[in-house]
């Protein structure tokens, strides 16, 4: 094993690092044709099992943890279903380090079984999106293509949605994706597969300014893939979307041609500062100057929301989300939430009462972040709020509670016994 890969393990293990770092571990990308089937039982006699799995669990230094994981990583491809049906999966509401090294080890040579077994284990439980990481970035880092496939069948509008529920997980065979874990998927694309990348919802501030995915984007070969999933370039400059006075209308297709819009030209910019020279052979260096000389450069929804004063932005978010389809909607509240609860917490929590149940994301978001600087007032404002919202709203306190303050609890002598008996049962289930 390098050098470099130790350290790798040793951060994963001990920190239990996400598929980010994990999917390190196996560089080696699909081959072009299908390996050869294993004979029955290859290497069954060799692999110890038990014994690596004791390894893992008994481990407690991360050196120790490093030298479990790399052994068990190295378990036969025909034995993972087995292992996988020996080890605890879950710990509290979190994936055991054997199930995430297990999963990954699967996802490295056929991520989509181990995607929808991921999905039939883990769907109505919190789990699955962490599963979708391990087994997503394993997936992306092994074969880029098959796993774009995947997840453009699964951008689908029927396969996709901006939040799921237990009732959409029970009722649907194959694995929902709600609105960030699409983007998240994208991401994973970007250097290895650029159109599939950008032909989906790849960013959550669509009108960001620090450079957004295209700052991923190294090579020229890379942002030509990268415009092609955008499609057609030639109606960038197009008006069509404005009326006669100058104002610009709003619908779902002028949202999405703005986004577009936008992208292409982050993608423009990335281009030029990457080979200038490339660029301004290109048929897209003109519309760049062009873009560079308007004064002033138009503003985008979001750059208009943020120069609101605060005393109207409740009225500039509902004209900011108005008309926007659920995924949409879903990443851009994710940002105007965390924007605005930095300026103005309380205004963002009366806003949020008011509208409860079309926002059930957004309110757990902010219960998450309120909870850190002022976790008497948030669990005050959950108080308030509808049953249904309380209980998401509850754990996402408890949550960023724990993550700020591991080993103690909040006072909550003065608090509902609803709120107290859910503390204690999420405390109950971290100790499992």
């Amino acid at each position: 094993m390098t050098l470099r890969h130790r350290k790798i393990l040793v951060f994963a293990a001990s920190s239990l690092a996400t598929a980010g770092i994990w999917a390190l571990l196996w560089p080696e990308r699909a081959p072009q044709t299908p390996p050869a089937p294993l004979a029955p039982h290859s290497k069954r006699e060799s692999f110890d099992l038990p014994s690596a799995l004791q390894a893992l669990a008994q481990a407690s230094t991360p050196s120790e943890k490093a030298e479990a994981a790399e052994h068990l990583s190295r378990i036969p491809r025909d034995r993972i279903r087995e292992a996988l049906d020996t080890v605890p999966l879950v710990h509290g509401r979190d994936l055991t380090l054997a199930a995430k090294l297990l999963l990954i080890r699967w996802a490295s040579f056929d991520g989509e079984a181990a995607m929808q077994w991921s999905w039939e284990r883990f769907r109505t439980l919190g789990p699955w999106e962490e599963a979708y990481r391990q087994v997503g970035a394993s997936w992306a880092w092994s074969d880029p293509k098959g796993f774009g496939r995947w997840l453009k069948a699964a951008a689908c509008p029927e396969n996709s949605t901006g939040t799921i529920t237990v009732e959409a997980a029970q009722n649907s065979d194959i694995p929902l994706l709600d609105s960030y874990m699409l983007q998240r998927g994208a991401r994973w694309l970007i250097t290895e597969d650029p159109a599939t990348a950008f032909s989906l919802p790849l960013d959550s501030r669509p009108y960001s300014t620090d450079g957004g995915p295209a700052k991923l984007l190294t090579r020229v070969d890379q942002i030509r893939e990268a415009l092609s999933g955008l499609g057609p370039l030639d109606d960038l400059e197009s008006d069509r979307f404005t009326s006669r006075s100058g104002k610009r209308m709003v619908s779902m297709e002028s949202l999405r041609f703005e986004a577009r819009k936008h992208t292409a030209f982050r993608i423009f910019d990335r281009w030029q500062e990457i080979d200038p020279e490339s660029f301004a052979a290109s048929p897209y260096a003109g519309l760049l100057d062009r873009r560079n000389a308007a004064t002033p450069p138009a503003r985008t929804p979001f750059e208009e929301w943020k120069s609101t004063p605060l005393s109207g932005r409740a009225e500039a978010t509902r004209r900011l989300l108005e008309g926007m389809e659920d995924d949409q909607r879903d990443g851009t509240l994710r940002v105007v939430i965390e924007t605005w609860t930095g300026e103005d917490p309380s205004s963002v929590g009366e806003w949020l009462l008011s509208h409860p149940e079309e926002n059930a994301g957004a309110v757990s978001t902010f219960a998450r972040l309120r909870t850190a600087s002022d976790p008497d007032g948030t669990l005050d404002w959950i108080a308030r709020l509808p049953t249904a919202q309380r209980t998401a709203s509850i754990v996402a306190a408890f949550d960023a509670w724990n993550q700020a303050n591991p080993g103690t609890r909040p006072d909550l002598s003065s608090r509902s016994p609803e709120i107290q008996e859910a503390w204690r049962d999420l405390e109950s289930l971290g100790e499992e």
